[in-house]
């Protein structure tokens, strides 16, 4: 329901976008990069809600810093695309950070971070997140170049709008029904209202920051604005804090930072 109403409320300004300039030619390769990965960025959505609502908020989120290490990964597996000596110090410090992300375990011993980690099911699920978009963020180059960074938007979320609107009807339907709710759940009343306002600025920022992934993703390389983009690893770990008053802070700030240093020298040193 969440993904749905992410994407409800963002499509009226991605359609803005898309009508103030003209449409470009839609090649063949265009819809078959969309095709790839639709089912990818679905699945990479839930998988990061689900995540972040079972773990900690500043120790899942940091674990998307792992996208740029994948990325290497894949394209050595696809492209035979070597590591240099500076791609293997920056895995290794990334690898690093997200040890400290659980350093608070160290008391158990050296491997107790290792362990917690696979014991914090929110975490790995975002390390799958990481690895699907080290995929998607190369597919969604390869898509802005067969169309453009304001047309891609629009089109791409609005087929998403389509295939998820229906699977979501049936879900609230089937609810209703097993919960004898008899209004339909926005016309609840004021605390519905509040959740509406909030729906609506959660669509319009979503938005607005996929108007400007695209956007820099046509003017630089997509390893440069990746690294960029993963200051959010640190903004996360102050969130928590700051929203939810999560504990161990103090160690989720350095691993996210160290995990930051190492995702801005695989982007710069390679």
């Amino acid at each position: 329901f969440i993904v749905w109403i992410i994407y409800t409320f963002s499509l009226p300004l991605l359609i803005v976008s898309l009508l103030r300039n003209p449409l470009p030619e839609l090649s063949p390769a265009l819809w078959k990069t969309i095709a790839i990965m639709m089912p990818l960025e679905i699945g990479a959505l839930l998988l990061y809600l689900r995540a972040l609502k079972i773990s900690p908020l500043s120790l899942a989120f940091p674990f998307l810093g792992l996208t740029p290490v994948f990325t290497i990964l894949t394209s050595f597996i696809l492209l035979e695309e070597r590591l240099s000596a500076w791609g293997i110090i920056g895995v290794a410090i990334v690898s690093l950070g997200a040890y400290l992300l659980n350093a608070r375990s160290a008391r158990e011993g050296v491997f107790g971070p290792v362990r917690n980690i696979y014991r914090e099911k929110g975490a790995i699920l975002m390390i799958i997140v990481a690895f699907i978009y080290s995929l998607t963020s190369v597919l969604g180059k390869k898509a802005i170049l067969a169309s453009s960074a304001e047309s891609f938007p629009a089109i791409y979320y609005t087929i998403f709008f389509v295939i998820i609107t229906p699977v979501v009807c049936v879900k609230i339907c089937l609810d209703y029904r097993h919960t004898g709710r008899k209004k339909p759940f926005l016309l609840l009343g004021a605390e519905q209202r509040k959740k509406i306002m909030l729906f609506i600025a959660l669509g319009l920022s979503f938005a607005v920051s996929i108007l400007f992934h695209y956007k820099a993703l046509s003017l630089t390389r997509v390893s440069y604005m990746i690294s960029v983009k993963r200051l959010s690893l640190v903004i996360s770990v102050i969130y928590g804090a700051l929203i939810f008053k999560e504990d161990a802070i103090g160690y989720r700030l350095l691993g996210a930072l160290v995990m930051l240093g190492g995702v801005l020298i695989l982007s710069f040193m390679q």
